[in-house]
């Protein structure tokens, strides 16, 4: 019979045995449905401690019939079971659209949603609220904080009365920053989209903006300007594009945070402003797409650990590019391109997403951006100098996860320790997948 010290090794070893023999992507335990209905557009948060969140739109839950019921959010426990119910972000008497949500959280697991709100367009004459979304110039952007048990901690409040493609982060005691983009072009509220022919338009500047708030949800300030473009020249028959897009912001503990997004101005590439702690930029913009990277660069998703070492990545016609940063801002890597799978095919085209680990070390997701009935999901890791720690590997195992092959969104954040939740999307249900880190 082994001695006492043996059997306690022993069991030492039964214990830890799952976490020693787990290698760099290997798959921690079965798929988790988050929602068995779900539309696109979930976004994740994860601290380096493990406790994660996830928003996404969706039909409306428990047979309501309030609109507000259609933004949601599910708690993710960091051993990656589900927490508590699923949350309706918004008010209960909430009307109007919502879309694009994204998600942040801090170190004690509180967290706070954005979106774009959509207001109602209401006909005096008429009793009655038409939800029509295409009848207003511009979303407003609105958010709303939440206690880390998942209680709203208030109510969702307006961040700026005109913008779209709103993203959110948070430092480690919940103060955060909100940035957005305003299309210049003003029409008439009651003309729809797409425009029709001859529909006088004035086109103004287009602004990447930002505003900070603390912990409570007071406004630290208003809105400021991250970046403007010229202004685009009034058009009859066409939509002229926005020519600033797409802002992303990524934040560490103490606050200081980076933006980046698409300019059209002068050609096409993704721009990058650092800022201090109490909102104040730090040195010059900079490029961070360059050369052939950056041709048709869009997309751009970033993501920042606690000491400040980030790492961009964005779509650029079908592939998708990477690029990482130091603590000081100092590019590690030239912009690169993921390897392609072994069969020579792109694992990597659609919208990607980012992660990242307090060593740096780097989780992308993303679709294969093919023909959109058969897009699978795939996940890889980095190290902080841009080595591949595993190949790409599929969101699931299996040709056809249930209920359809298809998956057309995904979402990745990164324990401390650098183990990975994945978040993705079929037609019709939303999974998360924990993969052990380095």
């Amino acid at each position: 019979m082994p001695s006492p010290s043996i059997r306690w090794l022993l069991v030492l070893l039964t214990v830890l045995a799952p976490t020693v023999l787990a290698a760099p992507g290997d798959r921690l335990g079965a798929p988790v449905v988050i929602a068995a209905s779900s539309d696109s557009n979930p976004d994740v948060a994860r601290n380096r401690n493990g406790a994660a969140v996830v928003t996404w739109t969706g039909p409306l839950i428990d047979g309501s019939t309030n609109l507000g019921d259609t933004l949601l959010a599910q708690r993710i426990a960091p051993d990656g079971s589900l927490q508590g119910g699923v949350i309706a972000v918004r008010d209960r008497d909430a009307r109007g659209g919502a879309g694009n949500p994204r998600v942040a959280i801090d170190a004690s697991g509180g967290f706070v949603v954005v979106w774009e709100h959509t207001l109602p367009f209401v006909l005096p004459s008429v009793p009655f609220v038409l939800e029509l979304p295409t009848l207003r110039i511009s979303p407003e952007i609105r958010a709303r904080r939440f206690t880390p048990d998942g209680v709203p901690a208030g109510n969702e409040f307006i961040v700026a009365l005109r913008g779209n493609s709103p993203h959110v982060a948070v430092d480690d005691v919940g103060n955060l920053v909100v940035v957005w983009a305003v299309d210049g072009t003003l029409v008439n509220a009651t003309d729809g989209y797409p425009y029709p022919t001859n529909t006088p338009r004035v086109a103004l500047a287009d602004r990447i903006e930002s505003r900070r708030y603390f912990a409570n949800g007071t406004a630290q300030g208003p809105a400021r300007e991250i970046d403007r473009s010229p202004r685009r020249p009034l058009l009859l028959n066409d939509r002229a594009p926005p020519l600033l897009v797409n802002p992303s912001v990524a934040m560490d503990s103490t606050g200081r945070h980076v933006v980046a997004w698409t300019s059209r101005v002068d050609g096409q590439g993704i721009f990058a402003q650092a800022f201090d702690a109490v909102g104040d930029a730090r040195g010059p913009r900079y490029l961070v797409s360059e050369g052939p990277n950056g041709v048709s660069a869009q997309l751009v998703s970033l993501a920042m650990n606690r000491d400040g070492a980030h790492a961009a990545t964005w779509a650029n016609g079908a592939n998708v590019v990477l690029r990482h940063y130091d603590t000081s801002g100092a590019a590690l890597t030239a912009a690169f391109t993921p390897p392609p799978r072994p069969d020579g095919s792109i694992a990597f085209g659609g919208e990607p997403r980012i992660g990242i680990d307090d060593a740096g070390n780097v989780a992308l997701c993303s679709s294969d951006g093919g023909n959109f009935a058969q897009r699978r999901v795939s996940l890889q890791l980095f190290r902080a100098n841009g080595t591949p720690l595993t190949a790409a590997l599929p969101a699931s195992l299996g040709p056809t996860p249930p209920p359809s092959p298809l998956q057309y969104a995904c979402s990745v954040a990164m324990r401390g320790d650098g183990e990975s939740l994945l978040v993705y999307a079929t037609r019709g249900t939303l999974y998360a997948q924990r993969f052990a880190g380095p």
